[in-house]
């Protein structure tokens, strides 16, 4: 799927979110620009992944979501390119399962933060 301008930038921008507050709040994984959570949602326990680096010198986001240890779909996005790959959801379903991790992870921010507070 060819997705450019607003939309693009939009589900980067949405994502660049849910990978700096997963980065605040979630555990290292693999490398140390990996890192994952495990979140309660709505149909059960999902672990997301998610990594940000940079390739041949373009920022990238790279996303994996997660059910008892199989991908359900991943993601690579930048501010040109987004790549979508269905693992056993489709994008639509992708989406709503990001909304879902979205409204989440406010409530794991609010926990970090009191935490960090203290």
């Amino acid at each position: 799927m060819i997705i450019e301008g607003h939309d693009l930038m939009n589900k980067y921008r949405r994502l660049r979110i849910l990978y700096n507050r997963i980065m605040l709040f979630g555990e290292h994984q693999f490398y140390s620009d990996w890192f994952h959570y495990m979140f309660n949602t709505n149909l059960g326990l999902r672990n997301f992944v998610c990594s940000h680096f940079e390739l041949n010198g373009k920022d990238l986001l790279e996303f994996y979501y997660e059910k008892d240890g199989k991908t359900l779909f991943s993601i690579q996005v930048n501010k040109e390119e987004y790549h979508f790959q269905d693992r056993g959801m489709n994008e639509e379903q992708a989406w709503l399962a990001i909304y879902e991790l979205e409204e989440l992870s406010y409530k794991e921010l609010e926990k970090y933060n009191e935490i960090s507070v203290r």
